[in-house]
């Protein structure tokens, strides 16, 4: 069997250009929705009046939720002991991890690709770790010979990165330079004739760690010999069609909302001279006629025909219209079924942001064991078990507490269990917060109660004493 066309172009420009509207509209920058309104109008495009709706911005937050709450990591494996663990915590808090993968969730939402960087920093007085989310299409992928249908960093040859390398202060223009990477180098290949061809971490121009530092995730698989996923062209659309829509319904309501004078049997010169106000008198000769027109533009069905559009992607994007659009009567099952859409589409992301946690700590460990150890290991190689915690308002606060407590009593829950959800905090840390707390609960007691008054209101012996005098 032979197949007709057995080569294939995968075009990187126009990935690339969607990637970045993209990529600016989930920023709430809008300058995509001006340029295809100068293309829909190129000679009157600067009389209408532009109206955003941000759109994708939304959608990326109502969807990527996993690192709304802080989640509980915990780090398994030989020598990974209770000191150790804060000292990850502090490390993870210092590089703000939470709201790195916050980011990299939103922009999985919004492109359908998200890239994390990992790069060492080293000076006089310090030295860690820098994480850097980099949008995807400034990223370029080369692969090894003979692996080009794989999607593993581990097969990655060489990627080229833009980064910023300078910026004006004075004028905000950002001058950009390439860095090529590959497992045992990095360099700048493209940049300023200062940096061009000098290390791009250290003066040896090495990539110490032996391994490119990224991590690359995708919202669907790409076909064999695609690194990127394909780009979300509907949410593109949807967005485009919401906005100029919108901008659309504005302008002809501008244009059409006022009455316009009209004379019959005159001149356009005459027409030019004439004075519309109350404090004019206009003066007609026999034959001429003047009068207002106004127009009745289908604004109503303009409107209906772009909200049931929106309301049709939004069900396709698994949200509910009416939560999403935040109206006020929502019925039960409308909120069940958003419950089941957004769980199920959590549960997907969850199987991919734990791999994803696991490399990056193994990334981090790496650079401080390299920048840190002089030859030793300073942190162990190590698990992550992670916990993710959905925001949840309590309808009834009373039985929430009831119902956890409920839970410490039949055993399915532990008191520290339910602290490290509600915080955040480790489960180490939360059992020895809990012991805390109970130790100063039974000191507030002996104070307040010394006679070992009896709970709930009931007598006391002293008490019982005093009575009988």
């Amino acid at each position: 069997m032979t197949f007709s066309d057995l080569t294939s172009v995968q075009n990187f420009d126009d990935w690339a250009d969607s990637t970045e509207a993209l990529f600016q509209y989930s920023r709430r920058n809008h300058q995509d929705t001006l340029t295809e309104l100068q293309a829909l109008y190129p000679r009157t495009w600067d009389t209408h009046m532009l109206a955003p709706i941000p759109f994708i911005w939304r959608v990326c937050r109502e969807l990527a939720t996993l690192y709304r709450r802080r989640p509980n990591r915990r780090h398994l494996g030989e020598g990974i002991t209770f000191d150790v663990q804060r000292r990850i915590n502090s490390i993870y808090r210092a590089i703000d991890m939470d709201w790195k993968f916050q980011t990299m969730h939103e922009n999985l939402i919004a492109m359908n690709n998200a890239s994390m960087w990992f790069f060492p920093i080293q000076t006089d007085a310090f030295s860690g770790v820098e994480v850097l989310v980099i949008p995807p299409h400034h990223c370029k992928f080369q692969m090894k010979p003979g692996r080009a249908s794989s999607t593993a960093m581990l097969d990655v040859e060489r990627v080229w990165v833009k980064l910023p390398v300078h910026r004006d202060a004075e004028v905000g223009i950002i001058r950009y330079g390439v860095a090529e990477i590959t497992a045992t180098t990095a360099i700048w290949s493209e940049a300023p004739e200062e940096l061009l061809g000098t290390g791009l971490w250290f003066a040896d121009k090495s990539n110490p760690i032996g391994r490119i530092p990224c991590i690359y995730m995708r919202g669907t698989e790409p076909a064999p010999g695609e690194w990127h996923a394909p780009v979300d062209n509907d949410l593109l659309q949807a967005q485009r069609a919401l906005s100029l829509g919108w901008s659309d319904i504005q302008n002809i309501s501008r244009k059409q909302g006022f009455q316009q004078g009209i004379m019959m049997n005159m001149s356009q010169a005459q027409a030019e001279d004439l004075e519309i106000g109350p404090e004019s008198v206009i003066g007609l000769m026999e034959g001429q006629d003047f009068k207002f027109v106004g127009g009745s533009p289908p604004l109503r069905e303009y409107q209906a025909a772009v909200e049931g559009y929106l309301a049709t992607i939004l069900a396709h994007l698994g949200l509910s219209p009416e939560i999403f659009l935040k109206q006020k009567s929502v019925s039960a099952i409308a909120k069940t079924l958003d419950r089941m859409d957004r769980e199920e589409g959590r549960q997907r992301w969850i199987n991919q942001f734990e791999r994803s946690e696991n490399e990056a700590w193994e990334f981090i460990r790496l650079w401080i064991n390299h920048l840190r150890g002089n030859g030793t290991e300073v942190y162990p190689f190590a698990d992550v078990e992670i916990r993710y915690f959905e925001a949840k308002q309590a309808v009834d606060p009373l039985h929430e507490a009831q119902a956890q407590r409920m839970r410490i009593m039949d055993g399915s829950r532990t008191a520290a269990q339910l602290l490290a959800e509600e915080t955040g905090i480790t489960e180490d840390e939360a059992k020895e917060q809990v012991r805390l707390n109970l130790e100063e609960t039974r000191k507030n007691q002996e104070i307040l109660a010394p006679d070992h008054r009896i709970e709930q209101g009931r007598v006391t012996e002293s008490e019982r004493e005093l009575s009988v005098l």
